[in-house]
């Protein structure tokens, strides 16, 4: 057992705050203050491959007819349509606040919808949003559906509290 935790610790990076919006995708890191801040939008070719995300998808998009763009966050009812393409996105903007690293890190994240939750979010989103967390490369996810929280709320014991919801 601690030689898992031991691992962990060597993998294990800082806390990752995901805010998420239909038409903005934000992350920040928590303990250094480094942020991404795009559209949650992919380009896709006619083979679904990835040709960009966010704003140069919107681009591309714009330049090339045979681009298809999708946000897999744009539902009428729900903050996820296409987990698929939710997924591709969120990976991208974990990807940008680490950079080009030898091993892939693996945050606690926090994923946090700030939209569509009028009655609050079924079990079923909450599920799919801690599932994109973890397809991110999270160890730990967690879906916070309150107020817009602080570094130090994210770093402290607040996520323990019960105002999250942790599916293992």
């Amino acid at each position: 057992m601690r030689f898992i935790a031991y691992l962990r610790s060597i993998f294990t990076s800082d806390p990752l705050y995901v805010r998420i919006r239909t038409d903005q995708l934000y992350i920040r890191n928590v303990a250094n203050g480094r942020e991404y801040r795009d559209h949650p939008c992919v380009a896709l070719d006619d083979s679904d491959t990835v040709v960009a995300t966010g704003q140069a998808a919107i681009q591309e998009f714009s330049r090339n007819d045979k681009i298809r763009l999708v946000n897999g966050f744009d539902h009428p009812r729900s903050i996820i349509n296409e987990f698929k393409n939710a997924e591709l996105a969120l990976q991208h903007g974990v990807r940008r606040i680490y950079g080009d690293t030898v091993f892939s890190p693996s945050p606690i994240i926090v994923m946090h919808p700030l939209e569509r939750l009028d009655g609050g979010l079924t079990e079923v989103e909450h599920r799919a949003l801690t599932e994109l967390a973890t397809g991110a490369g999270a160890w730990k996810a967690f879906v916070w559906t309150g107020r817009e929280l602080a570094d130090q709320e994210i770093q402290s014991d607040v996520l323990a509290g019960g105002k999250t919801r942790e599916f293992p």
